[in-house]
């Protein structure tokens, strides 16, 4: 049996879990925070007179070590009583009647929940009891992305609808979403009453003439993905039950589907009013015409070549003879992001190299490196790469010129460095000439594609890199 309950042992597993990703000592407490530093400190003492040979060791390096060890076993045994009485604290909390999450607009209709240890540990005790009891969650775009290149590149005859729904979050239908819920017997009543509690504050502070009263699933809150994908559930079964169809994905609000069409083939349209028809008993709306909808016919030989986009790709296909063919650019929405998180990086040094041109300096490399090279993810997703390969790793070929552009691009960037620090025009240049020979011998975006150039970045490094890119 599931254990939903907002108890102490779930909020310990909570801490593992979260404190691996980034650090939530603060959470507990200072005495706890200095236990551990505390902890950490004598660690550091042990390991440096475990270097030595026993046999090199004084008698008072000796004992050092048998009390620092007996000492950090004590303060072990502390650091465990600290969390269990700080969890303690904070299951009481929200476990009270009176314990309300309260929503914080952050603009543009995104809201967070408020920054407090109970509000921290209670949403995340609810994103796992909705995640495991309705088993829902975000599909893989790289997967569902591997997935359509291989289909679209086989000989069958297919049609393809890329199609999305239009204000996805904004529309979800609360009363069908909290039918859908209130219908549950796994799901706990606690759990219940803090979704319904959340989606009434959201109702008091969402802009009504935007969003609908009784409409909507609050962007930005952590529980929210898990309730549209529980919302979307049975009309992700519809399709993938709909005759002919080989292949559907959604990604949030994204849809693809790859239709095989048997005899007597039915006519394209047919298939996307039937998804129309599916979307339309949730309450929602997808886009029937512009370039967010592609009806793709490539059921007869030599179809014209179409470009579409989906998830960051432009997917450019043609259909000669009877075999298709896609291959993967980059799109235009993709190019745009990184180009604007290049400028980003070259306009932070503009604002701020007259307060100290070395640091300036040194974080536009850093954040420069951090654009055109690949890291692993930190924390539970440690083992997940990402950078200008592995988030682009399905590009082909005939487009890798698309990332050698950013190198133009960075090239073609000006930078502005404050007069006054400079006693004369030469000296300024020569210093701009010099940071421009750096940013071109350790920023280089073809390298780190095609060499799959790798970083290590500190927790400190990027936190810096997101200040400049946020």
């Amino acid at each position: 049996m599931l254990n939903q309950s907002f108890t102490i042992d779930n909020f310990e597993n909570i801490y593992d879990i979260e404190n691996r990703k980034k650090s939530i000592i603060e959470y507990l407490g200072t005495e706890y925070k200095e236990t551990l530093t505390q902890i950490k400190s004598l660690k550091n003492d042990i390991s440096q007179i475990k270097r030595k040979k026993k046999k090199d060791r004084t008698d008072e390096e000796n004992q050092t070590f048998i009390d620092n060890k007996q000492k950090k076993e004590n303060l072990i045994v502390k650091k465990k009583e600290l969390q269990y009485k700080e969890l303690e604290k904070i299951s009481k909390k929200v476990n009270n009647k009176s314990f309300k999450f309260d929503l914080q607009e952050q603009g543009d209709d995104i809201f967070v929940i408020q920054d407090t240890k109970e509000a921290f540990f209670a949403i995340k005790q609810l994103q796992y009891n909705i995640r495991k009891t309705f088993k829902v969650k975000q599909s893989s775009r790289h997967l569902i992305l591997s997935q359509i290149k291989l289909l679209l590149n086989d000989s069958s005859p297919k049609y393809v609808i890329r199609t999305d729904i239009s204000k996805f979050f904004e529309s979800i239908s609360q009363n069908k979403l909290l039918e859908k819920i209130n219908n549950n017997t796994l799901l706990n009543s606690q759990s219940k009453r803090f979704i319904k509690q959340i989606l009434e504050d959201y109702n008091n502070k969402k802009d009504k003439t935007k969003i609908e009263m009784d409409k909507g699933v609050p962007r930005g809150v952590g529980i929210s993905a898990y309730l549209s994908e529980l919302y979307m559930k049975d009309f992700d079964n519809h399709i993938r039950n709909l005759k002919d169809v080989i292949y559907y994905a959604r990604y949030v609000d994204d849809i693809f589907v790859i239709v095989s069409p048997s005899s007597p083939k039915q006519d394209i349209d047919n298939y996307f009013a039937k998804i129309d028809k599916f979307i339309q008993l949730d309450n929602l709306t997808i886009h029937t015409s512009g370039n967010k909808c592609n009806l793709l016919n490539l059921s007869e030989t030599n179809a014209p070549k179409k470009t579409i986009t989906y998830l960051g790709y432009a997917l450019h296909i043609k259909r000669e003879g009877n075999k298709t063919s896609a291959k993967f650019g980059l799109s235009e929405s993709k190019k745009e992001k990184i180009e604007n998180r290049i400028k980003k990086c070259i306009q932070h040094f503009n604002n701020t190299n007259k307060y100290g041109i070395r640091q300036a300096r040194n974080e536009l490399l850093l954040s420069l490196r951090f654009l055109c090279s690949n890291t692993k993810l930190s924390g539970a997703k440690s083992r997940v790469k990402t950078g200008i390969f592995y988030s682009n790793d399905l590009l082909d070929s005939e487009y890798h010129s698309e990332i050698t552009n950013f190198d133009v691009f960075l090239q073609a960037q000006q930078l502005s460095l404050y007069d006054k620090l400079f006693v004369n025009e030469s000296l300024k240049q020569l210093s701009e000439n010099r940071i421009k020979d750096l940013m071109s011998r350790n920023t280089n975006f073809t390298k780190g594609f095609t060499d799959r150039t790798y970083h290590i970045f500190s927790q400190s490094d990027l936190k810096t890199i997101k200040r400049i890119l946020k």
